[in-house]
Protein backbone atom coordinates (compact mmCIF):
# COMPACT_ATOMS: atom_id res chain seq x y z
CA UNK A 1 0.00 0.00 0.00
CA UNK A 2 0.83 3.93 0.19
CA UNK A 3 3.83 4.43 2.51
CA UNK A 4 3.67 8.06 4.55
CA UNK A 5 6.58 8.96 5.76
CA UNK A 6 7.61 12.12 7.77
CA UNK A 7 9.20 14.28 5.04
CA UNK A 8 7.28 15.01 1.99
CA UNK A 9 7.91 15.06 -1.53
CA UNK A 10 8.85 18.84 -1.26
CA UNK A 11 11.71 18.44 1.26
CA UNK A 12 12.77 15.56 -0.25
CA UNK A 13 13.25 17.02 -3.94
CA UNK A 14 15.13 19.78 -1.94
CA UNK A 15 17.69 17.86 -0.62
CA UNK A 16 18.53 17.16 -4.58
CA UNK A 17 18.32 20.97 -5.30
CA UNK A 18 15.15 20.12 -7.47
CA UNK A 19 12.63 22.83 -7.24
CA UNK A 20 8.93 21.78 -6.66
CA UNK A 21 5.85 23.75 -5.68
CA UNK A 22 3.43 22.90 -3.06
CA UNK A 23 0.53 22.37 -5.21
CA UNK A 24 3.04 19.55 -7.71
CA UNK A 25 3.67 17.86 -4.23
CA UNK A 26 -0.24 17.19 -3.63
CA UNK A 27 -1.26 16.72 -7.18
CA UNK A 28 1.10 13.48 -6.69
CA UNK A 29 0.06 12.93 -3.23
CA UNK A 30 -3.27 12.92 -5.01
CA UNK A 31 -2.57 10.62 -7.91
CA UNK A 32 -0.61 8.19 -5.48
CA UNK A 33 -3.57 7.71 -3.00
CA UNK A 34 -6.91 7.69 -6.51
CA UNK A 35 -4.20 4.83 -7.85
CA UNK A 36 -3.87 2.66 -4.78
CA UNK A 37 -7.63 3.18 -4.27
CA UNK A 38 -7.69 1.84 -7.82
CA UNK A 39 -5.71 -0.83 -7.70
CA UNK A 40 -7.22 -2.22 -4.80
CA UNK A 41 -10.59 -1.69 -5.88
CA UNK A 42 -9.68 -4.06 -9.34
CA UNK A 43 -7.10 -6.12 -7.36
CA UNK A 44 -9.50 -7.35 -4.41
CA UNK A 45 -11.08 -10.39 -5.92
CA UNK A 46 -7.80 -11.66 -6.73
CA UNK A 47 -6.25 -10.86 -3.12
CA UNK A 48 -8.91 -11.46 -0.86
CA UNK A 49 -9.18 -15.56 -1.83
CA UNK A 50 -11.65 -16.93 1.46
CA UNK A 51 -15.36 -17.63 0.52
CA UNK A 52 -17.83 -18.15 2.86
CA UNK A 53 -20.78 -20.32 1.04
CA UNK A 54 -24.40 -21.09 2.55
CA UNK A 55 -28.03 -21.70 0.88
CA UNK A 56 -31.46 -20.49 2.31
CA UNK A 57 -34.68 -20.76 1.17
CA UNK A 58 -37.09 -17.67 -0.48
CA UNK A 59 -39.70 -17.14 -2.75
CA UNK A 60 -39.09 -15.97 -6.07
CA UNK A 61 -41.34 -14.90 -8.68
CA UNK A 62 -44.03 -16.69 -6.46
CA UNK A 63 -42.09 -20.01 -6.21
CA UNK A 64 -39.90 -20.94 -3.21
CA UNK A 65 -36.55 -21.77 -4.24
CA UNK A 66 -33.25 -22.08 -2.84
CA UNK A 67 -30.40 -19.28 -3.10
CA UNK A 68 -26.59 -20.42 -3.14
CA UNK A 69 -23.86 -17.31 -2.29
CA UNK A 70 -20.86 -16.97 -1.87
CA UNK A 71 -19.74 -14.28 -0.33
CA UNK A 72 -16.02 -12.50 0.45
CA UNK A 73 -13.81 -11.80 3.42
CA UNK A 74 -15.63 -8.38 3.04
CA UNK A 75 -19.11 -9.25 2.81
CA UNK A 76 -19.14 -8.67 -1.25
CA UNK A 77 -21.47 -11.10 -2.75
CA UNK A 78 -18.83 -12.88 -4.97
CA UNK A 79 -21.69 -15.24 -7.15
CA UNK A 80 -25.34 -16.45 -6.51
CA UNK A 81 -27.42 -19.66 -7.84
CA UNK A 82 -31.07 -19.94 -7.90
CA UNK A 83 -32.03 -23.28 -7.72
CA UNK A 84 -35.24 -25.58 -7.39
CA UNK A 85 -33.14 -28.16 -5.15
CA UNK A 86 -31.30 -28.44 -2.34
CA UNK A 87 -29.14 -31.37 -3.54
CA UNK A 88 -25.46 -32.11 -4.55
CA UNK A 89 -26.20 -31.53 -8.18
CA UNK A 90 -27.54 -27.73 -7.32
CA UNK A 91 -24.39 -27.46 -5.27
CA UNK A 92 -22.03 -28.44 -8.19
CA UNK A 93 -23.63 -26.45 -10.40
CA UNK A 94 -23.15 -23.54 -8.24
CA UNK A 95 -19.66 -24.22 -7.59
CA UNK A 96 -18.65 -24.82 -11.19
CA UNK A 97 -20.69 -21.21 -11.99
CA UNK A 98 -18.38 -19.63 -9.20
CA UNK A 99 -15.49 -21.67 -10.06
CA UNK A 100 -15.45 -20.56 -13.40
CA UNK A 101 -15.86 -16.68 -13.27
CA UNK A 102 -13.51 -15.92 -10.13
CA UNK A 103 -11.30 -18.56 -10.10
CA UNK A 104 -10.38 -20.99 -7.40
CA UNK A 105 -10.51 -19.31 -3.64
CA UNK A 106 -7.50 -20.09 -0.84
CA UNK A 107 -10.30 -21.20 1.42
CA UNK A 108 -13.93 -21.75 1.20
CA UNK A 109 -15.74 -22.20 4.18
CA UNK A 110 -19.25 -23.88 4.25
CA UNK A 111 -21.87 -24.36 6.92
CA UNK A 112 -23.12 -28.09 7.89
CA UNK A 113 -25.40 -28.94 5.15
CA UNK A 114 -23.69 -32.11 3.63
CA UNK A 115 -24.57 -31.38 0.13
CA UNK A 116 -22.28 -29.03 -0.49
CA UNK A 117 -19.17 -30.65 0.94
CA UNK A 118 -19.98 -33.74 -1.01
CA UNK A 119 -20.08 -31.59 -4.20
CA UNK A 120 -16.95 -30.33 -3.42
CA UNK A 121 -15.49 -33.38 -2.58
CA UNK A 122 -16.66 -35.13 -5.71
CA UNK A 123 -15.34 -32.18 -8.14
CA UNK A 124 -11.87 -32.55 -6.61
Amino acid sequence: MLQVYRRGPRQSCGKWRVPILQCTSLFILFRAVRTSSWLSGVCARYLIATWRVDETYLKASGQWMYLYRAVDKRGKTVESYLSRTRDVTAAKAFFRKALKRHGEPRVITLDGFEATHAALRRMG
